[in-house]
């Protein structure tokens, strides 16, 4: 039965799999309440998933909606993944796929996962950008010069390295906290190496040929 207050039950979210914006074919419907319903819904835009969706009824906004209609908020799940597709396109798309994967472990409380693809992810770039020697400790020494970001990516290496290899370690003591700190980290990290030369060259594009101004 379609819910009252959304008659057309026609609302556009973003589909938690393939992260484009859709209005969903609903495959199932249940009224909770007037003020909020719930969908069992299929992407559809490429992937054809199916997703759930719940949406209460935002009464602040529906009073002062000039339409007369009432506002609705829809929350996906599973939550909203972090698509690379959505990430900087000066990043390679493997690289992209990695750091994706680490903060979607992070969005689900999977913290060790998380610091285990950020490790990844960082390894990765040292390769792409001409590291020469095998381990991720030398491959750091040899791309990164700034030595405060040097030191936290082998902090990150070590870390990630509890994950990546059977040990006595700490790994058990990873929280939301470490594990942020480390995919904000590598965020910088993809920042720096890959986004902020690019739109520097821009600048310098920009800016180039233009003789200077005499005072």
């Amino acid at each position: 039965m379609s819910p009252k207050a959304d008659p057309q039950n026609e609302f556009s979210v973003t589909c938690p799999h393939c992260g484009f914006g859709v209005y969903p074919k609903l495959v199932a419907t249940f009224t909770e309440a007037n003020y909020k319903h719930h969908y069992i819904a299929q992407c559809s835009g490429r992937c054809n998933h199916i997703f759930f969706v719940t949406r209460d009824q935002d009464f602040a906004a529906s009073v002062h909606n000039q339409s007369g209609e009432d506002v609705f908020n829809s929350h996906v799940y599973p939550q909203n993944l972090l698509q690379p597709h959505r990430l900087n396109e000066t990043i390679p798309y493997g690289i992209r796929q990695d750091f994706a994967e680490a903060a979607n472990c992070r969005s689900i409380e999977a913290y060790k996962a998380c610091v285990t693809m950020c490790r990844r992810t960082i390894q990765n770039c040292m390769r792409d950008k001409g590291a020469k020697k095998d381990k991720l400790l030398d491959q750091i020494d040899e791309i990164v010069k700034d030595q405060q970001i040097k030191d936290i990516a082998h902090s990150t290496r070590i870390i990630g390295n509890w994950g990546a290899h059977e040990q006595e370690d700490d790994l058990k003591k990873v929280d939301w906290k470490i594990a942020k700190a480390i995919l904000d980290f590598t965020w910088r990290i993809l920042q720096d190496l890959y986004i902020l030369p690019k739109q520097l060259n821009e600048i310098k594009g920009t800016i180039s040929g233009r003789k200077k101004k005499s005072e």
